[in-house]
C-alpha cells in the first residue's frame, strides 16, 4: 500500500487507539503477575482452509479454557488470535501466569487439548520461561500483529484481514481475550498508590469482605468502604465458649443467610471518595 488517503490515516489512528487499549490490559496483567510463573502456549489447527483453521482454533480455546477453570486454580490467561504474515494462517497464543506448584495440572490440560482435536505437538508449543535466566518482564510476542510499531499501511491490513474472516460461523470471534480480574484497574490503582496495596493482597482484602465498592452516579467515581468486621468476628468466634454452640455456628455460616449474627456496635468504617479519568 502506498500513499495513504485521509480516510484510511483516520482508520489508522482509530485502529492504533484500540490497540494502545489491547496492549494496556496485557501489561497491566503483567504487572498484576510479576511474581507468577509464565508459559507461552500455541495451538496451530491443521485444517487447510483459513476459515476453518478459525473455527477450530475457537473450539480449542474454549475446551482449553475450560480445562484450566474446572483446575480451580489460580491463574490468568490473556489470549490472542493471530492470522501470520500472509494473514491465511489463523493460530492461538495463550500467556499463563500461574503458580509454579499447579505446573503438571496445566500441563496435562495442554496434553488432553491436543489429543481431543489431533493436533501435532511440534506445531503447538509449550514454552516456560525460566525466570532464573530472564529478567523480562513483558513478553510482547503474542502482540506483534498489534504492535505501535507496525505502519499504518500494515495495520490497516491485519485489521482487514481479521474483519474478513469474521464470516458465518467466526461471526462473533474474538481475536484478543484475557482473565477478568477480581477489580477494577481505578481500584487497583487507588489502593496501590493511597493504602501501599499490592494486587494479591487487594484481592484477598476484598474477598474477605474487609472492604466494599459503591458505584457513584458520576462518571468513573465511586467509594470504597472499609471494615474491620471480619477480623472482630474471628475475634469473638475464638473466644466465645464452647458451651454456645449455636452462636459460634451462626457466625461460621454467616455468609449463608442472614440468620448470621451481625456486631454492627463494633462496625468500624472510614470511607474514601476518589476518581479517575
Amino acid at each position: 500500500m502506498g500513499h495513504l488517503m485521509n480516510y484510511e490515516k483516520a482508520s489508522a489512528k482509530n485502529i492504533r487507539t484500540k490497540n494502545k487499549k489491547i496492549w494496556s490490559n496485557y501489561l497491566f496483567m503483567s504487572d498484576k503477575n510479576k511474581n507468577m510463573e509464565k508459559v507461552l502456549v500455541t495451538f496451530t489447527s491443521p485444517e487447510i482452509d483459513a476459515q476453518e483453521k478459525l473455527t477450530e482454533i475457537k473450539l480449542i480455546k474454549n475446551h482449553f479454557s475450560k480445562l484450566l477453570s474446572n483446575l480451580k486454580i489460580d491463574i490468568d490467561k490473556f489470549s490472542v488470535v493471530e492470522i501470520g504474515e500472509n494473514k491465511n494462517n489463523p493460530h492461538l497464543h495463550i500467556q499463563l501466569f500461574y503458580n509454579h506448584r499447579d505446573f503438571d495440572r496445566i500441563y496435562k490440560a495442554y496434553i488432553k487439548t491436543l489429543v481431543k482435536f489431533n493436533l501435532y505437538q511440534e506445531f503447538c508449543k509449550f514454552s516456560k520461561t525460566d525466570k532464573s535466566k530472564t529478567h523480562i518482564t513483558y513478553f510482547s510476542y503474542i502482540l506483534k500483529e498489534f504492535s505501535p510499531k507496525l505502519s499504518d499501511s500494515k495495520l490497516i491490513a491485519f485489521d482487514k484481514a481479521r474483519n474478513t474472516l469474521r464470516v458465518k460461523k467466526n461471526k462473533n470471534i474474538q481475536f484478543i481475550s484475557h482473565s477478568h480480574n477480581l477489580l477494577t484497574r481505578p481500584t487497583y490503582k487507588h489502593l496501590h498508590f493511597t493504602y501501599k496495596i499490592n494486587y494479591s493482597n487487594a484481592d484477598f482484602l476484598y474477598s474477605n469482605g474487609f472492604f466494599h465498592i459503591q458505584k457513584k452516579t458520576r462518571r468513573n467515581k465511586f467509594k470504597i468502604e472499609w471494615t474491620i468486621k471480619p477480623i472482630l468476628e474471628l475475634i469473638l468466634y475464638l473466644i466465645l465458649p464452647l458451651e454456645k454452640p449455636l452462636i459460634r455456628q451462626k457466625l461460621q455460616y454467616t455468609n449463608k443467610g442472614d440468620k448470621g449474627v451481625k456486631f454492627h456496635i463494633f462496625y468500624i468504617r472510614f470511607n474514601s471518595l476518589f476518581g479517575f479519568t
